[in-house]
């Protein structure tokens, strides 16, 4: 039985694989996942912003695990059977409530969809690693936990 569900935008998707600040909570959040007390969430939009990001880092060699894009799609397959993954699906009603989130904070519509996407699939808990994120997701009520960048 899961006891919550956590959206992890890109920015803390991403510290799974790459060894930097914030990299033990991610960690952490997956085992939990894993033992299924916890349901990882993100937007179908991350999965394609996370495969980009792992890419180009895979190609210059600053990966925590060598071929980190078949890392991550094989842990999405594996946790989804599992049921300890949820997505949220990029829908016109989505767009429209990030385009006010994106207008409001100066966001990328990226950011945006990610708070949306947090809200719209209730749960308990906001992670990321950018700050003007965090601040807009704590504004617009969100659990947000703001996982410092390493400098």
């Amino acid at each position: 039985m899961t006891d919550q569900t956590v959206y992890l935008d890109s920015s803390a998707i991403v510290k799974r694989y790459l060894n930097e600040e914030g990299t033990d909570i991610v960690d952490s959040l997956f085992k939990e996942a894993e033992n299924k007390s916890t349901v990882l969430c993100f937007s179908i939009w991350n999965i394609g912003e996370v495969i980009g990001v792992l890419d180009k880092n895979d190609r210059r060699r600053k990966i925590k695990f060598p071929k980190s894009v078949d890392n991550f799609v094989n842990e999405l397959g594996r946790l989804d059977k599992s049921g300890s993954i949820k997505t949220v699906e990029i829908t016109l009603p989505l767009i429209f409530d990030a385009s006010r989130i994106l207008l409001k904070y100066k966001l990328y519509m990226a950011d945006a969809l990610q708070i949306v996407s947090c809200k719209e699939a209730n749960c308990s808990d906001f992670y990321t690693a950018d700050k003007r994120v965090h601040e807009a997701a704590v504004s617009e009520g969100l659990n947000s936990i703001y996982m410092l960048k390493s400098s």
